[in-house]
């Protein structure tokens, strides 16, 4: 592979280019034979800079490992649920729907005073009605992790499993059972509807 290419490869490629060598495990006389089928040379400081690439590119492209070299990885976000936003200076009113959710969940919960949920919602937010889409959405959030937290301190992690009398607890695993529990609840479920 004869060029007419006047730099030479950079000590940081044959530096990789020996770590490679010595990683395999490759003789030094088959490494040396190697350089010469491919590129013509017997060293790798004879390579020129587009050779030492082009050789790099076909150890990655084996799959050998090369330490040093890092790719860029997106980091990991935390998944929630998606927030209405409507833009910049536009705010989108809670919907009938949402404001329906608050009150099915918020009927779960046994409130220990009166006007519990207005309570709650006045220290945890500091407001006492919902009027924007982005509020319902906090005030959901917080009360299905309130009620799912009260549910796994009174039954236990897999209270999901579980069969309920109350067709509002029936409903609500139904719509929010996580994934590792969907095949038991669901059976429960049918379970539930057969019996009289």
């Amino acid at each position: 592979m004869a060029t007419t290419e006047k730099r030479k490869s950079t000590p940081n490629q044959r530096q990789v280019i020996k770590i490679w060598q010595k990683q395999s495990g490759i003789d030094d006389d088959i490494y040396r034979d190697r350089l010469e089928a491919d590129y013509g040379v017997r060293s790798c400081t004879e390579l020129t800079h587009s050779q030492a690439g082009h050789l790099i590119s076909t150890i990655v492209r084996e799959g050998h490992y090369i330490p040093g070299q890092k790719t860029w990885k997106r980091p990991a976000r935390k998944r929630t649920a998606a927030v209405p936003r409507a833009g910049k200076n536009v705010v989108r009113m809670a919907s009938r729907a949402e404001l329906e959710k608050i009150d099915a969940v918020a009927g779960l919960i046994q409130w220990r005073v009166d006007n519990g949920l207005a309570r709650w919602m006045k220290k945890r937010f500091g407001f006492e009605r919902v009027k924007t889409a982005y509020e319902s959405w906090k005030v959901i959030e917080g009360l299905k992790k309130m009620f799912e937290n009260r549910m796994k301190k009174d039954f236990g992690e897999r209270w999901w499993v579980m069969r309920f009398d109350d067709e509002r607890i029936r409903t609500y695993i139904f719509e929010h059972c996580p994934k590792r529990y969907r095949a038991q609840a669901e059976y429960n479920n049918r379970a539930m509807e057969d019996t009289p």
